[in-house]
């Protein structure tokens, strides 16, 4: 570091200490934050742990966010508040509280007058954990832009659903609505523009945005939005069966189930950790990266529901928000899960054992398809990826395609054709494979190795995300890239990298092609186009369609169950005939034997 840049820095961080800490006045009473300094030495404030709605504990559990209560006072917001209660799979415990949903804002310029554009981030964590915090704004502080990052409800806390509307279901995007109309309502103050709200997101924050853009409760609430690694088509997004779900873990924490309302009442009482703690006995393998409890479509006569329509359906009608629309994914996308395939040895060697009965696990067709389609289809992938061979270290890049290609890489491409198609608005798709100094990947196996671009690897970069450090000029170099891309489209709604890269063609509408931006590092981008994005041809040709419905798959199963008890009538009576027939044919002879 130069002593120039040193004074700098040294005598930025005192004006800060010295400078009275920032107080605004928002709809529900005063906020005192804190200022801070960005990664290029900008001095900017900082006001965490804002509440946006009321705590959801007690009566409240599984319910809609409800209007917060003015405070009086000062509310400190100078430090983050807890997260919301979640299984935390990296670490393997429950952590944060019930009483979690905040905001955090961060902004360069005070002034009501500022009019900047406001980015507002989703985090992701399989909607099972995750939170807004440790979402680090600092890189995105050295550009005239206001970032907001917030926390929502977790999974059976967020997610649980009767299918009826005793518990709807989706409070947890519920609450990132409620937290939208909140930004809107109050982000004129901290010197953001309510009419140029960005909303992102990764993986399932991701998947967020796009129910966003097709949910009635978010209308009007952001004008433009970035789905990075993430689509609401894709299976792990959405909950098949809910309401067995919801069964199934009352349960297990002691919960009636023959009555909805007396289920639900019993597991707002229940202790918030004994529920949370509840779904780690639903998982079906020791892996757990995803929950059970995931967003649903809600049931006729809910009020103000937040989705009405399975995603499949709602796109391909065209009832979505026509707005611009960014949607990405990794080179190795699969290395979530896969990546924690390689916390232990044995872990590769028990999925190649048990592959036909794991595969619909870690593929995330379980729910989807009939049990006796199920082992054909595992072979299917492991031949069409693995090339027939067991699953080792030799094959584990091909398994990470695999994963990476089933649960991101085809549905981003669909939703961004689809969303191009019907929206009329431009759309546009990139590709990230610049392997920075650390990784998602190397968190998740609790080691330095390179496996690849893992899935969020570029987000987590923009964000500074603790252990995914920006280390090497060349991280710095691609961080400033993937900043100036999120500045550009929420400033112009037109993206842009590099002054000297190619021009970013957005997805041709109806096209069979899909165009993208292969990021390969912070100077080599390269255009493409393919009409088979994350060998969409092999995928579909399974029959994993995104037209299951609840109803089409209970008819599936009932079908096959039907076929089996069928066989099993045609047994039994094969056995009573030939009982009759054997009973017969001793009568005849003791009669011989009498005469």
């Amino acid at each position: 570091m130069s002593l120039r840049l040193f004074l700098f820095l040294t005598f930025a961080g005192l004006v800060v200490a010295q400078a009275p800490n920032p107080t605004i006045r928002v709809a529900h009473g005063v906020l005192q934050g804190a200022w801070k300094v960005s990664t290029k030495g900008r001095s900017f404030a900082s006001f965490e742990g804002v509440p946006y709605a009321r705590p959801p504990i007690g009566k409240l559990r599984f319910r809609e966010p409800q209007q917060l209560k003015p405070w009086l006072g000062v509310w400190d917001a100078t430090r983050p508040l807890p997260a919301c209660l979640q299984y935390d799979p990296f670490i393997k415990k429950i952590t944060g509280s019930e009483n979690c949903l905040y905001v955090n804002i961060y902004t360069p310029k005070m002034s009501p007058g500022a009019n900047l554009p406001v980015m507002v981030f989703i985090h992701g964590g399989a909607f099972m954990y995750g939170e807004g915090a440790v979402y680090d704004a600092s890189n995105l502080m050295d550009v005239d832009m206001v970032v907001v990052t917030l926390n929502y409800r977790l999974g059976p806390l967020g997610f649980l659903s009767t299918g009826d509307e005793v518990a709807p279901g989706n409070a947890g995007l519920k609450d990132q609505a409620f937290a939208l109309q909140w930004i809107r309502n109050n982000i004129l103050m901290f010197g953001g523009n309510p009419d140029s709200i960005t909303l992102t997101g990764c993986s399932a924050g991701g998947a967020s945005v796009h129910y966003h853009y097709l949910s009635p409760l978010s209308r009007g609430a952001f004008a433009r939005g970035i789905a990075f690694s993430g689509s609401a088509l894709t299976e792990w997004t959405h909950s098949i069966k809910p309401a067995e779900k919801a069964k199934a873990l009352a349960v297990i924490v002691g919960c009636p189930t023959n009555n909805n309302k007396e289920m639900v009442d019993c597991l707002k009482y229940r202790p918030a950790e004994t529920v949370v703690n509840a779904q780690i006995e639903m998982f079906e393998w020791k892996v757990h990266m995803f929950t059970p409890f995931t967003p649903v479509v809600e049931a006729p006569g809910v009020r103000e529901p937040f989705l009405q329509q399975y995603p499949y359906h709602a796109t391909r009608a065209g009832a979505m928000m026509n707005l611009p629309f960014i949607t990405s994914v990794t080179s190795e996308e699969g290395l979530y899960p896969a990546a924690a395939y390689q916390e232990s040895p044995d872990l590769l060697t028990e999925l190649e054992a048990h592959w036909n009965e794991l595969a619909a696990n870690i593929f995330e067709y379980n729910d989807t398809l009939p049990l006796n389609l199920r082992n054909d289809v595992a072979m299917k992938i492991k031949q069409h990826y693995l090339g027939g061979k067991p699953v080792s270290q030799e094959t584990f890049p091909q398994l990470v395609q695999a994963l990476g290609d089933r649960l991101f890489v085809v549905d981003v491409g669909k939703t961004a054709q689809i969303h191009a198609a019907k929206s009329g608005q431009p759309t546009y798709v990139y590709r990230y494979a610049f392997r920075g100094t650390t990784s998602l990947s190397n968190l998740m196996a609790h080691n330095d190795a390179n496996y690849g671009v893992s899935h969020a690897d570029d987000v987590l970069r923009i964000f500074n995300y603790p252990g995914v450090t920006t280390r090497d000029p060349q991280d710095v170099a691609m961080v400033d890239q993937l900043i100036n891309m999120v500045y550009t489209f929420s400033t112009t709604g037109i993206p842009k990298l590099s002054n000297n890269g190619p021009t970013w063609e957005p997805v041709k509408p109806g096209s069979p092609e899909l165009n993208y931006l292969d990021i390969l590092s912070p100077t080599k981008m390269e255009m493409k186009s393919t009409n088979d994005f994350g060998q969409r041809a092999f995928w579909d040709s399974l029959g994993l369609t995104k037209m299951r419905t609840t109803a089409s798959i209970l008819r599936m199963n009932f079908e096959f169950s039907k076929s089996c008890l069928l066989y099993f009538i045609l047994k039994i009576l094969f056995f009573l005939f030939l009982f009759v027939l054997s009973s017969h044919c001793l009568c005849e002879q003791k009669n011989k034997d009498l005469i």
